[in-house]
């Protein structure tokens, strides 16, 4: 199946921010340049207390996970059948809002940071990309968002940092493609139901669905303006993973656009995410309605990894992402 092309509408929108369309992109996969030129409505995510707060995230180790993706296309948006390992870990740690960074003095706020991570080869050169967001333990409350970005054309970091008086800072650092660093200033809790698109995995294995109504959100996106999104749970089912089969709880996910997406580029128009009926709530895969792309789960622990070597332990990963 053939991509979408961008049309000239947006090209001209992309080019008027300071990008530069060219063989090399600079990783349009991350929620690029600008902020919402909108305040979104809505109250705080009906994410789940006890998830959050469970004893686990506590054990001074990371949950890791490394999945297996297929797409129908490469990173050109050319059809070509692509296989790459991905992998993630979320981790409990405190975060200083005046600093940008985690603390390990006490002080600061109880945050999760969730990354995902892969190399993705393409024609003579690879591509490797890093996308970090660090959100609040206590509501998923976004706090900082970064991405980066490694090919033979340049080196790339993207950064939105969310302050506590409803601004939000902007910074880009590129050698090939710019600098840029500027304010934006949001009002009261605008931004109380907008995700970063490396949150979304985390927020969909975190929602509570009290009836049938769907949860709304909005995907921060390259263009500036959020993406409406809304999930939804379907039903429960038995999922199958190359880490073995499990019931799980099935969740929709319908945009109103593309929305950025640390795997796929840009999300199809829906989405369905897999999510194990534990306590964890462990991802256990997602896919495109339209089949242009599906993520699968591969192996999962937990690990103190910055002290323990992972690979010897591992059953089904032996290459690193």
């Amino acid at each position: 199946m053939t991509r979408p092309r961008i049309p000239p509408f947006w090209t001209l929108l992309l080019l008027a921010c300071g990008v530069t369309l060219t063989a090399c992109t600079e990783g349009s996969t991350e929620a690029g340049e600008a902020a919402p030129s909108t305040t979104p409505a809505g109250t705080s995510l009906p994410v789940d207390a006890s998830f959050l707060a469970d004893p686990i995230w506590d054990d001074g180790k990371a949950e890791i996970a490394f999945y297996r993706v297929e797409r129908s296309y490469n990173v050109y948006e050319e059809p070509e059948s692509v296989t790459f390992d991905v992998g993630t870990y979320v981790v409990k740690q405190n975060f200083s809002r005046e600093t940008m960074a985690k603390t390990t003095d006490g002080s600061g706020t109880p945050a999760f940071k969730a990354a995902t991570f892969f190399e993705m080869n393409s024609g003579s050169y690879q591509y490797k990309r890093n996308w970090v967001v660090n959100a609040r333990r206590a509501d998923l409350a976004p706090l900082k968002h970064s991405f980066s970005s490694f090919d033979w054309c340049s080196n790339l970091y993207r950064e939105y940092a969310f302050h506590g008086d409803g601004g939000v800072t902007f910074r880009k650092r590129s050698d090939d493609y710019g600098n840029q660093e500027r304010r934006l200033d949001v009002s009261g809790n605008a931004f109380n139901r907008v995700v970063p698109p490396a949150l979304v995995p985390l927020l969909v294995r975190s929602l509570t669905f009290q009836d049938e109504s769907p949860v709304p959100f909005f995907v921060l996106n390259a263009d500036g303006g959020p993406v409406r999104a809304r999930a939804a749970l379907i039903d429960t089912a038995t999922i199958d993973t190359p880490a073995g089969s499990r019931r799980g709880e099935r969740i929709r996910v319908t945009y109103d656009h593309p929305a950025p997406s640390p795997i796929a580029g840009k999300t199809a128009e829906s989405e369905v995410y897999a999510r194990a009926m534990d306590s964890e709530r462990t991802l256990l895969s997602l896919k495109a309605e339209d089949a242009s792309y599906n993520m699968r789960l591969v192996e999962h622990l937990r690990s103190a990894y910055w002290s323990e070597n992972i690979w010897p332990i591992l059953d089904r990963v032996s290459a690193r992402p």
